[in-house]
Formats: structure tokens, sequence, C-alpha cells
């Protein structure tokens, strides 16, 4: 398969999800949603440079995490769950994107992020409830999971990183978005 075969059925896998959200078909966001992550497991699995065994290793052990929390997620009953298995599968992607060339402490690309950040828990939490902590955990790993994406972007451009520049903003403003719709229904 074409890499440009699997992001056309990636985006329209997300599409088709986030339209049966917003219909309220449960039936099609059940199947579409764990669908388009499984997709975007695909994506090293099929077309990773072979010399990059753990950063795509990492990598998969994050999207895997993701995929248990997408599949959590569609059960208000296990929110938690769901929060914390996203938590862990971020956690990875920090790990992975300084694999490469370590921890970056780039402040210039930290402010967008934390301004972002900021402005999204601001407007959460009074209405976090019981939920602040882990929501102010949940931002804080996006946050430095997005900023160790950016800085490794900006270090070495020419890397196969999952596309981690535009995968990490896609990411941190899905994750956000989806967030306000759980806690604003």
């Amino acid at each position: 398969m074409k890499k440009s075969t699997q992001l056309y059925l990636i985006t329209l896998s997300v599409v088709i999800a986030i339209i049966a959200v917003y219909t309220d078909n449960k039936m099609l966001h059940y199947i579409f949603k764990p669908v388009s992550t499984l997709l975007i497991i695909l994506i090293p699995i099929l077309f990773a440079k072979s010399n990059l065994g753990r950063y795509k290793n990492s990598i998969l052990i994050g999207l895997v995490c993701c995929l248990v929390g997408d599949i959590l997620l569609m059960f208000d009953s296990y929110f938690i769950f769901g929060l914390v298995s996203f938590l862990i599968g971020h956690a990875f992607f920090i790990y992975s994107f300084s694999i490469i060339n370590g921890f970056a402490f780039k402040i210039k690309t930290l402010i967008p992020l934390l301004i972002i950040a900021g402005f999204v828990f601001i407007n959460l939490k009074d209405h976090l409830g019981e939920l602040l902590i882990p929501v102010l955990l949940y931002i804080t790993c996006i946050v430095l999971m997005a900023w160790q994406a950016i800085n490794l972007y900006v270090w070495k451009k020419g890397i196969w990183v999952f596309t981690n520049f535009d995968w990490s903003l896609f990411v941190f403003s899905i994750r956000f978005y989806f967030g306000l719709r759980k806690i604003y229904p």
C-alpha cells in the first residue's frame, strides 16, 4: 500500500468518526474511532525506516495505548481509564521524541503551547470537579509531547519522525477539542 493511500484512508475514517459524533450515530462512532487509530498504527509498521527500531517501537506502544484509550473513552464509566491510557501513550511519545536527540529545552517552541494549554485549562477548570488534577496532568503531558515533537522537527527536519510536527499539532488540537466536548456535551 502506498503512503498516500494510507493517509487518505485515515482522513476518511477520521472524518466519518467526527461526523458520527455530530450526528449522534454511536454505531459509526464505535467503529470508526478505533479504526482510525488502527490505520494510524499501520503507518510506522508499513513506512518507518528500519534503522529507527527503538523510536518506532516506542511510537507503536504509545499508539496502542491510545487505541485502548479511544475505546475506553467511548464509554462514560471508563473516562478516567481512557485518560490514563492516553497519558501513558503520550508518555511513550515524549520518550520517543527524545530518543533521537535527547530531551530538548527550547523555550521558544514551548511558549505558544503553554498559551493554548493555559487558555483551555482556564476555560475547563471550573467544570472539572474531581477531574481537575487528572486533566491538568493530561494537559501537561500533551504539552510536553507536542513540545518535544516540535523540537525534534526543528532539529532534524529530514528524519522520518512520524511527521511529528504536524502530528503533534493535530493531536494537541484534537485531544483538547474532544476533551472539551466530553466536559461540555
